[in-house]
């Protein structure tokens, strides 16, 4: 795996994948940061012009409230990007109520919260709702604020995100209790790759990470780098002003039928990728994060399609209210971008899983690695496989290797090695990911009979002598 730092990307600028007011943003917002940015940011303002608008499946509320993680080194030119957004807000959000918080802790946001519940309920009125659009400039502060308690703070991001309803009330450090009002957040975080090193497993199991889109580092391209002319600053918040005006006062999504045939196969894919869940912990085994990657997807296909419906001002005028009118055209392009930001997901858990490691030791790595090799020539028959070439991939063109189980392979399943060990998963991933750099071992992705699902198959080359 490259290191985040010089990795190369697919620049998100690709015109089958932006239209209309998403495609004007992001242009408007080019000379600020890396492309993949801006268009997020895109993603992000337009969500936010849309914050009144509401639409239902069989869950519940959807809204197209984002959170977003701008992870990248300082050159990337996070920070203009931000101050770019941050005027938006001033001149287009704030007078609509989002409140903008960027220097918070969580404890300081749950007292404000609780304040502002109070303060409506002494004087006997309905609490409003709180809406928020927090973005912040060094994202690295939230890690170090979480140790210890990052259970806890994770937690209470994810559900404010949520804004299902409001918060869970909760028992501050300082045994008040404190309860919130309905909420409408959505977030932008900016960090520098360090990030990576500061967070922990609780980042990504406790839900937020699941609710989160990611952006992916890019190399300083041929886009126009960060102009100190505030002449042009203010042109682009401009520009972006106007074309977000028009969505504030859209309050409700329909969908319409071929919007649905598309939605109801893709969320019940998702759904049989639970059921994998299942299936790993009944057979002993770690869940890899590439099923857990996408279960809110379901719903972030809804914000997104919002969104995508928005920008082309896909809008009719019922009892003289505006309302979007969601098509497989919105569905189909927020696939696409999930898509994408799946692979920005999975790419950032694994720079996570690299930077936390230290570096195991070198003698180490020499007496694990006949113990490997010990365990894959002992394995029983039953254990044992031989890769058998299949028909071609038609999506990749590329031919798929089966997993064959035969008394007389030579490799063994991944998740057997994950059994023989006390390690932990990452442990052994890290060693086995030694070893086949130094091609000590082989490697094959395969593909199962019975489920079609993917298996890794470790074997020992023959003409490699690890006792040399």
């Amino acid at each position: 795996m490259k290191d985040p730092e010089t990795i190369d990307t697919v620049h998100y600028k690709d015109k089958s994948k932006v239209s209309g007011k998403i495609d004007i943003i992001a242009e408007a917002l080019s000379s600020q940061a890396s492309p993949e940015a801006c268009y997020a940011g895109a993603l992000f303002l337009i969500g936010n012009a849309l914050h009144k608008a509401v639409t239902y499946t069989d869950k519940g509320p959807v809204y197209t409230n984002l959170s977003f993680f701008n992870i990248a080194p300082s050159s990337n030119d996070k920070t203009p990007l931000i101050r770019v957004m941050y005027e938006v807000y001033q001149r287009l959000l704030k007078p609509e109520g989002m409140h903008f918080k960027s220097k918070f802790t969580t404890e300081g946001l749950m007292n404000k919260l609780n304040e502002h519940r109070k303060k409506y309920e002494s004087k006997g009125e309905k609490v409003p709702v709180y809406r928020c659009m927090v973005m912040r400039d060094e994202a690295s502060s939230l890690p170090k604020e979480s140790h210890g308690r990052g259970a806890n703070i994770y937690e209470f991001l994810g559900q404010a995100f949520d804004n299902d309803l409001m918060i869970n009330p909760y028992d501050s450090v300082r045994g008040q209790e404190q309860e919130f009002p309905e909420v409408w957040f959505s977030f932008w975080f900016s960090s520098t790759l360090t990030i990576y090193r500061l967070l922990n497993d609780d980042f990504w199991e406790q839900g937020i990470a699941f609710r989160s889109l990611f952006t992916r580092p890019e190399k300083a391209g041929p886009y126009l780098r960060f102009s100190t002319d505030d002449m042009a600053r203010q042109i682009a918040v401009e520009t972006i002003v106007s074309e977000l005006i028009p969505l504030l006062d859209i309050e409700k999504a329909e969908k319409t039928q071929d919007w649905w045939e598309l939605y109801n196969p893709y969320r019940e894919k998702i759904r049989l990728k639970g059921d994998q869940e299942i299936d790993s912990l009944s057979n002993g085994q770690e869940t890899p994060m590439e099923l857990k990657a996408d279960k809110k997807y379901p719903e972030l296909v809804v914000k997104l399609s919002m969104i995508h419906c928005a920008s082309r001002e896909g809008w009719d005028i019922h009892d003289g209210k505006k309302v979007l009118l969601l098509t497989s055209e919105d569905l189909m392009k927020a696939i696409k971008d999930l898509d994408r930001f799946r692979e920005n997901f999975l790419f950032s858990y694994n720079a996570y899983l690299r930077k936390k490691s230290a570096p195991m030791r070198l003698e180490k790595i020499q007496e694990l690695r006949d113990m490997i090799r010990d365990v894959i020539e002992k394995a029983p028959k039953e254990f044992r496989y031989v890769p058998i070439p299949g028909e071609v991939d038609k999506s990749t063109g590329q031919q798929k290797i089966y997993a064959g189980k035969n008394p007389e392979g030579s490799y063994v399943c991944k998740s057997y090695l994950y059994k023989k060990f006390d390690y932990t998963r990452k442990s052994l991933n890290e060693i086995l990911a030694t070893l086949s750099d130094a091609e000590e071992i082989e490697v094959i992705e395969a593909f199962s009979y019975d489920t079609n699902r993917k298996t890794i198959l470790i074997g020992i080359p023959v003409e490699i002598d690890l006792n040399i």
